[in-house]
């Protein structure tokens, strides 16, 4: 704001100035006087700026399908506010971002990496758009986040051959290795015993 004054008329007849000063504040300066520009006294007034900048959400993110009709997306926003999400037939369209907004709420969102949001979707490959709406009502562009066919895990953890420390008749530890994360059992059979898959 650059510093000066300006006369404001009021319905009383009389003058008023508005000015900034030295610390970028407006100030209201009423003037009751019939010489233009003077005043008895003064008022700071708050200037609040409208936010018309609507939240960007940044490339990159991510899903992950857990079956046919269910995934988890990733994505990263600048801003906080309410994520909404449309799935469309992979290669469509894209929506506006008013009618993403129409689809379904994914809540509150921060000003940043958002994990882990759960989406709803049909079989086969689909096109998630996601948008985010702020306080103001500034609703981003919409991001589109391609999801691929589900592909089940039908493929099976291979251990690879353990060794066994006995502590005692009735105690023991083991170590082995794994080609994927899990949860691991045990059972213990008499030695040359053929266990069944």
């Amino acid at each position: 704001i650059e510093s000066g004054y300006f006369v404001v008329p009021s319905d009383s007849g009389s003058n008023g100035c508005l000015f900034a000063n030295q610390s970028g504040q407006i100030v209201l300066a009423p003037d009751s006087t019939a010489t233009p520009n003077q005043w008895e006294n003064s008022a700071n007034v708050t200037v609040t700026h409208a936010d018309n900048t609507a939240p960007t959400l940044t490339d990159g993110a991510v899903v992950t399908r857990t079956s046919d009709t269910a995934a988890t997306i990733v994505f990263t926003t600048n801003e906080a506010g309410t994520a909404y999400y449309l799935v469309v037939e992979s290669g469509a369209a894209a929506p506006a971002n008013t009618t993403v907004k129409g689809g379904t709420s994914l809540g509150a969102v921060p000003a940043s990496a958002v994990s882990d949001k759960a989406v709803v979707l049909a079989a086969g490959a689909k096109d998630i758009y996601v948008v985010v709406e702020d306080a103001a009502g500034n609703i981003s562009n919409p991001l589109k986040i391609p999801a691929a066919v589900y592909a089940p895990d039908n493929a099976a953890p291979i251990l690879t051959a353990g060794a066994v420390s006995r502590a005692s008749d009735t105690a023991a530890t083991v170590g082995f290795t794994t080609d994927e994360a899990g949860t691991a059992y045990y059972l213990v059979v008499e030695s040359g015993a053929t266990l069944a898959r």
